[in-house]
C-alpha cells in the first residue's frame, strides 16, 4: 500500500529532482571539510597574487620616482637593474637633439656597493645610486631637499626604509661604503625590493671614488633622464632620438619602461646557455658574499637538479676587505677557484 502511495506521489510530482543539492547536502560535515579545504587553497592562491604584485611594484618604485619624459639604457639589459653602462658622449648626442629641454645621468650599481652597518660593524651589499646634484634626476621630495648637500665629498643619503638590519635607520653621522668613510648628509624614504635590501644614492664625485675608477675615467652612465621642451611632441622627439643614437641604445617613456620591466621580471628566468647570474649568494669559509659577473662554464645543463661550475668574479668583495685573500679572492680580484652552485633556472 505504501508503495503504491509512493509511486502515486512520485508520478504527480512536477520538475526535476535536485539530486546533485541531495548529493551536497547528504553528508553535512564532509561539505564543511570540503569548503574549508577549497577555500584554503584559493587563500593561498590570492596570497601568491599579492606576492607577485608586490615583486613589481617593489621593483617599479625606482623608475617611477626618475623625474623624466624619455629615458636611454643599453638595448642589452633584460632588466633595469642589470649593470649595462654606455659613455656620456651618448648622453652628449642625445641632448643636441631638437626638442629635449635637458639630459642626464643616472649612475647606479647593484653589485659593487657594500655597506657598513654604523651600530654593528656588519658588512651588507647595497643599491648605489648617483647622479649630479645640480642636475637633479629624482622626483623624491626628500632628495630633492638634500641633493645640494651631495656636492660635498664622500657624502651620501640613507633609505630609512631599508631593511632594518642595514642600521640605516640609526642616528649615526658617519659609516663606510667599500672600506671607505662617508658621511650621512640625510635620508629618503624608498624601502627595499626583492633584489636590494636598501639604497644609497650620492653625487656623482662620491660615487666615482668609492667604485675606485680609474684617474681621469668617469663611471658609466647606467641611464639617461630626459625632459623634453614645452610643446615638444614625446613621439617625435622619441623617433628623432632613435634616428640619432646607436642601435645599442634603447628609447623609452615611463610607461614603456615600466611595461618593459614588468615583461622581463616575468621571464628573467629565462637565460642562455652562456648566461650571466645576477645577485649569485656565495657562501664560502663562513663569508656570505654576493657574486658580480657571474658566467656558466658548465653547459648545456641537463636536468633539473644538476649542479652548474661558475666563475665568481668580485672585485668588490676584494675591496670591501671580506675576502681577505684566504683562498677566496685573487690578488687584482679576481676568482681563483671555480664555486659549484647550484644553476638558478
Amino acid at each position: 500500500m505504501s508503495t503504491v502511495a509512493a509511486a502515486s506521489r512520485m508520478a504527480g510530482r512536477s520538475g526535476p529532482v535536485p539530486l546533485a543539492l541531495r548529493n551536497l547536502l547528504a553528508n553535512k560535515p564532509r561539505l564543511l571539510r570540503s569548503s574549508g579545504g577549497i577555500g584554503f587553497a584559493v587563500l593561498l592562491m590570492l596570497m601568491q597574487l599579492g606576492f607577485e604584485q608586490a615583486f613589481f611594484d617593489s621593483s617599479l618604485q625606482i623608475i617611477r620616482g626618475l623625474d623624466g619624459d624619455l629615458f636611454l639604457q643599453s638595448a642589452h639589459k633584460y632588466q633595469f637593474a642589470t649593470q649595462d653602462p654606455f659613455p656620456a658622449a651618448t648622453l652628449e648626442t642625445a641632448g643636441r637633439v631638437p626638442g629635449i629641454a635637458t639630459a642626464r645621468p643616472l649612475y647606479a650599481d647593484w653589485y659593487d656597493v657594500f655597506w657598513k652597518n654604523p651600530s654593528n660593524g656588519k658588512v651588507f651589499l647595497v643599491r648605489a645610486l648617483a647622479f649630479q646634484p645640480d642636475e637633479p634626476v629624482f622626483s623624491f621630495a626628500d632628495v630633492d631637499a638634500e641633493r645640494q648637500q651631495l656636492n660635498s665629498a664622500d657624502t651620501i643619503l640613507v633609505d630609512r626604509r631599508a631593511r632594518r638590519f642595514l642600521g640605516m635607520n640609526s642616528p649615526a653621522a658617519k659609516s663606510e661604503l667599500n672600506g671607505a668613510t662617508v658621511r650621512i648628509v640625510g635620508n629618503f624614504t624608498l624601502g627595499p625590493d626583492f633584489q636590494s635590501d636598501g639604497t644609497v644614492i650620492m653625487g656623482e664625485r662620491t660615487f666615482a671614488a668609492i667604485l675606485h675608477g680609474a684617474a681621469g675615467n668617469p663611471p658609466g652612465i647606467e641611464a639617461g633622464v630626459i625632459k623634453l621642451a614645452p610643446g615638444a611632441d614625446p613621439n617625435t622627439v622619441q623617433a628623432a632620438l632613435r634616428q640619432a643614437l646607436p642601435p645599442e641604445i634603447a628609447v623609452m617613456t615611463k610607461p614603456e619602461l615600466i611595461a618593459f620591466e614588468r615583461a622581463r621580471g616575468a621571464g628573467r628566468h629565462v637565460m642562455n646557455t652562456k648566461a650571466r647570474l645576477d645577485q649569485h649568494r656565495v657562501v664560502h669559509q663562513g663569508i656570505i658574499t654576493t657574486s658580480v659577473d657571474v658566467d656558466l662554464v658548465a653547459e648545456p645543463r641537463e636536468g633539473a637538479g644538476e649542479l652548474a661550475y661558475v666563475d665568481v668574479h668580485a672585485p668588490a668583495v676584494a675591496r670591501a676587505g671580506l675576502g681577505e685573500r684566504r683562498g677566496v679572492i685573487g690578488e687584482h680580484g679576481q676568482a681563483d677557484h671555480k664555486a659549484r652552485l647550484p644553476a638558478p633556472f
